[in-house]
């Protein structure tokens, strides 16, 4: 997976024409589906987990979620590696 987002945003210019000659879709409309196709994975680590547990702490003390939530359990790690460049 990690391999074609690293070819992707090296060969935007290959992804649009793509766009062009199989989706028959115009120059201009290719180069914005291609642009906006770029992707980026970030390593999934403890700060970014009590980032997003805070936001939902306070959504759970306004009222706009039901109860406290741990958000934990929506973070599979064990894809890191195959998701992210080594060192990022």
């Amino acid at each position: 997976m990690r391999e074609h987002w690293v070819w992707y945003a090296s060969n935007v210019d290959a992804a649009t024409r793509v766009w062009i000659d199989k989706v028959k879709q115009t120059p201009e409309k290719s180069d914005f589906n291609a642009r906006n196709g770029l992707s980026m994975f970030y390593r999934l680590d403890d700060d970014l987990i009590r980032r997003e547990q805070k936001i939902a702490d306070i959504l759970a003390a306004s009222g706009d979620i039901a109860r406290k939530i741990d958000v934990s359990i929506e973070f599979a790690r064990q894809f890191n590696d195959a998701t992210v460049p080594p060192g990022q």
